[in-house]
């Protein structure tokens, strides 16, 4: 009997190892998806080394227990909380009542009843691709096939795609009470970077050359040639953070979208929005929109730039290094706001071994 009860008590025991060793694996793994969810985890961490997630094919993000649900919902309750505390301690709310001219950037998709807040220059070229997808109205299945010029004409977009400002004041209440509201940042100084490359000084238009580019060249250079200054073609960045900081620039008339706030984009102080998405975490982000308005199983967030070339977060520390301190201050000064609603802090280019370093809030 004595032995028949050791010889029990050892089978019960190894189950019991068994089982506890299984669920250490488990755990593990579930450790590992946990820590994708992390802003500050680098993409090196998951064997992708010096790759942005932009450029990663193929990839996508599935939230596969309710577990991982309920940790993005926290990200998310943190990020909407920042938003509603600064909108608080500063006074920012734009209007008593929400005015259908302040909704002309917001994106309307009814069968999912969806409203996306476009800023420029934050994959708002995919998700335009996405939401067109998204309507039924076309054959095309491949949001890659969409030209950057097509989603961006808003005389052809519009056929597919409404504005929210579209609407009747009645239809514009129910959608804003009833649909998941969601829309993206970035670093604000990287965005500043990213409109600078892809404005003035890429060659696939000639608009901000000559909108922007000739009066900036006049304004801030010294001795311009006569065909910088017919052309507007060759404005440095250094030259483009002197308009932007120049006190006339805002008085003469509003800051043009691709480097307008983002709080006076899409309005969060006066909107609440049920996501905040963030270009550090665009794939998982994305993902989760999808999945909130049960679209996951019909599109995948593109995983290509539409922008060629390297990476602008490769480029950060070489770009400012060419712009004075007191100026990369003054920039933080006026996208202050910015900064603080989305979690971003100071920026810091003095660190050589990286890309860029700022401190970084979920």
């Amino acid at each position: 009997m004595r032995v028949r009860g050791l010889m029990l008590l050892f089978a019960l025991s190894a189950t019991v190892v068994g089982g506890l060793f299984m669920t250490g694996v488990l755990m593990l793994g579930m450790g590992l998806k946990m820590n994708s969810l992390r802003d500050d985890v680098p993409i090196s961490a998951f064997g992708y080394k010096d790759i942005s997630p932009l450029e990663i094919p193929d990839y996508h993000y599935h939230a596969e227990t309710s577990y991982l649900s309920h940790k993005l919902e926290k990200k998310q309750k943190r990020r909407k909380d920042m938003v509603a505390k600064v909108c608080h301690e500063n006074g920012i709310r734009t209007t008593t009542r929400i005015r259908p001219d302040l909704l002309q950037y917001i994106y309307v998709n009814d069968q999912h009843k969806m409203l996306y807040c476009a800023i420029p220059k934050v994959a708002c070229t995919n998700w335009k691709r996405v939401l067109f997808l998204l309507s039924g109205k076309s054959n095309i299945t491949n949001a890659l096939d969409l030209s950057a010029n097509f989603v961006h004409s808003n005389a052809n977009y519009s056929q597919y795609v409404r504005t929210l400002n579209s609407f009747s004041e009645e239809d514009i209440e129910m959608r804003l009470a009833t649909y998941v509201k969601f829309f993206f940042v970035r670093n604000p100084l990287e965005r500043i970077l990213s409109a600078y490359r892809n404005k003035f000084a890429a060659r696939y238009s000639t608009y901000f050359q000559e909108r922007f580019g000739r009066k900036i060249i006049k304004r801030y250079r010294k001795n311009p040639s006569t065909e910088s200054l017919t052309h507007g073609h060759d404005v440095t960045f250094a030259e483009f953070v002197r308009y932007l900081l120049d006190p006339r620039t805002s008085k003469e008339s509003q800051l043009n979208m691709h480097w307008l706030h983002y709080y006076k984009i899409c309005h969060p102080c006066l909107i609440k929005y049920d996501i905040i998405g963030k270009y550090e975490t665009l794939f998982p982000d994305s993902q989760y929109v999808l999945e909130k308005v049960g679209a996951d199983h019909l599109v995948s967030f593109p995983s290509k730039l539409s922008y060629p070339g390297p990476r602008t977060s490769s480029l950060l520390a070489a770009a400012y290094s060419k712009i004075a301190p007191e100026d990369i201050h003054k920039l933080w000064e006026m996208y202050a706001v910015d900064f603080a609603m989305f979690g971003y802090g100071y920026p810091d280019f003095t660190e050589k071994k990286t890309a860029h370093k700022i401190i970084h809030k979920g």
